[in-house]
């Protein structure tokens, strides 16, 4: 005969959601973006992610770009991004985003730009553009959300006062995972939405909690099993790993060097402009300036690449310079 809980005691379905965000045995993050897209390239899981991440019904009837090219591993820029079209023709873009670094958002931006106009064909009308949709799992915590609490943050084209939606043919979502713990801290299993259960998931909570999430919601064991490839196949080991070290020595090497080197152009660079501009006008010397600065913190990265014996063609890739300009510096 089962054993009624005492009255002070809760019983397990309403446990705190969060109070064992253990690591699963996983060797690897699912932030990892390799691990990600092995996860999600999958058509059933990925809906689902989607679903419940959106909170709509996304039916992903084609992965677009299931290919991972050999070189993706070691190359930090390479994108490890899946895009997805879905039952009705709409595009999504779910990409790890595993630190923030200047012109983050603008990046963001911009691939989102150029996915939703590539989603028209020639001589096809802009009102048959689908919708595009950017879902970026970010690993870590915006800085401009600082003072949000939730995890995930929508933005799309609207007015100031956001009254007025410009078009809902385009947005971009981010989703903080680290915050997941936060906001849980006093959620129950039962007051946990499917959002909430992928959120954990990608955040790598184990034990009892995701024992019962998995349960729960099959496309979560799906996505469970699939990942386990990572612990018995030595040679998924390795790319995973191949990949956690070139984002690593990226953020210590090439990341601090470009970034130091483009800040201080632009330092020196206006600092140059404004006094042009006390002769020309002050903001067309600031503006030449600014100009000026960004192509001297270019000049300066590849100098402090070069010291550092990193290949030119990866110097012209990281700085946009031609490999000729890089050689006679």
């Amino acid at each position: 005969m089962t054993k009624k809980p005492k009255a002070q005691e809760k019983p397990k379905a309403q446990e705190n959601a969060t109070q064992e965000p253990v690591r699963t045995p996983s060797p690897f993050r699912h932030t990892n973006d390799y691990v990600f897209k092995r996860i999600f390239s999958d058509k059933e899981v990925l809906s689902d992610l989607l679903s419940g991440l959106l909170k709509e019904s996304v039916t992903v009837v084609e992965i677009l770009n299931p290919e991972i090219p050999p070189e993706s591993f070691t190359d930090k820029l390479s994108r490890m991004d899946i895009l997805a079209r879905d039952s009705n023709k709409d595009l999504f873009n779910a990409e790890v985003q595993v630190r923030y670094h200047e012109g983050f958002d603008d990046r963001i931006a911009y691939y989102g730009a150029k996915a939703h106009s590539d989603s028209l064909k020639k001589g096809d009308e802009y009102a048959e553009a689908r919708r595009t949709v950017m879902v970026d799992i970010l690993d870590f915590k915006h800085t401009k959300l600082a003072d949000v609490p939730r995890y995930h943050t929508t933005f799309m084209l609207r007015s100031e006062d956001a009254s007025i939606t410009l078009t809902e043919k385009f947005s971009i979502h981010y989703v903080e995972v680290p915050k997941i713990t936060d906001l849980l801290n006093d959620a129950t299993f039962d007051s946990l939405s499917k959002e909430d259960k992928w959120v954990l998931f990608l955040n790598n909570c184990g034990g009892e909690v995701m024992e019962r999430i998995s349960k729960e919601e099959p496309m979560i064991a799906k996505a469970i099993t699939i990942g386990e490839i990572f612990k018995r196949d030595k040679a998924e080991q390795e790319r995973a790993r191949q990949r956690d070290d070139a984002i690593m020595n990226w953020k210590l090497t090439v990341g601090p060097i470009y970034q130091k080197g483009l800040r201080e152009g632009i330092e020196k660079g206006i600092e140059k402009g404004i006094e042009k501009g006390m002769e020309k006008g002050m903001e067309k010397g600031r503006n030449k300036g600014l100009k000026e600065g960004l192509e001297k913190g270019r000049e300066e990265t590849a100098r402090a690449m070069r010291l550092d014996n990193l290949p030119i063609e990866t110097i012209s890739k990281y700085t946009g310079l031609p490999e000729s300009v890089i050689l006679s510096l």
